[in-house]
């Protein structure tokens, strides 16, 4: 989802392209990094562009500018004796998810809707932090859990299984993108497209970012405006 963004920086490729990145920080979640965006604090961002579109919503001046992640690596995991065949075999479980409004619960609402389960009376989930999932679901405290990376593959390596496979209904999906300011593009349209350059020379993609961000094109590389909101 973020790798990019250090690999870029270890490799060299944001100075190569004339971007002068002196810090790679955490902000915590996608809320606080945009705001540090927002404020000037910070000059990009990568995480879901739905936070964008909370952003705009509010005032906030903010564009998405790329994608990083073109698919929902979201995983549900469970112990090896869980019998499950289909979504339907969800029912009645406790399922450990991260709280709203985060990709992994919402595509598990929309995965029991489509099951034609109801998320408050079929099912029971439970809010947790995004990355504590598998202690309560280690400690039989639950019977699935909806996870990214790394919890994934250390749910595996400490005897789970994955159930069902979110990357298969989504392999074209716009899960963790560059962000910045309105404000930024105006005023340093060029360094947004040197920053967008160089992450995706990790990505392998190359349209002219300046060109789709003015014109509003509809390539794997644009300005989103809201998305998943």
């Amino acid at each position: 989802m973020y790798l990019s963004v250090y690999v870029a920086k270890h490799q060299g490729l944001f100075e190569k392209n004339q971007v002068d990145v002196t810090s790679i920080r955490s902000a915590g979640s996608g809320p606080t990094a945009l705001a540090a965006v927002l404020s000037g604090e910070a000059q990009f961002s990568v995480h879901g562009p739905e936070h964008v579109g909370f952003a705009q919503q509010k005032g906030g001046k903010a564009k998405a500018v790329s994608a990083v992640a073109n698919s929902a690596p979201v995983w549900i995991v469970a112990k090896p004796d869980f019998k499950f065949t289909s979504p339907a075999d969800l029912k009645g479980k406790r399922v450990l998810v991260e709280l709203a409004p985060g990709t992994s619960n919402t595509l598990l609402l929309r995965l029991l809707g489509q099951t034609g389960l109801n998320p408050k009376t079929d099912v029971a989930i439970n809010e947790v932090q995004n990355g504590s999932e598998l202690g309560p679901l280690l400690a039989g405290r639950a019977d699935a859990a909806v996870v990214y990376e790394p919890q994934a593959d250390q749910g595996v390596g400490q005897g789970l299984k994955v159930i069902y496979d979110f990357t298969r209904d989504y392999p074209e999906y716009a899960f963790s993108t560059i962000n910045t300011s309105e404000k930024m593009i105006a005023d340093n349209p060029q360094l947004v497209e040197r920053f967008v350059k160089t992450i995706n020379r990790i990505t392998g993609v190359y349209p002219s970012t300046s060109r789709c961000c003015q014109t509003g094109c509809s390539s794997g590389v644009r300005c989103i405006g809201r998305q998943r909101g």
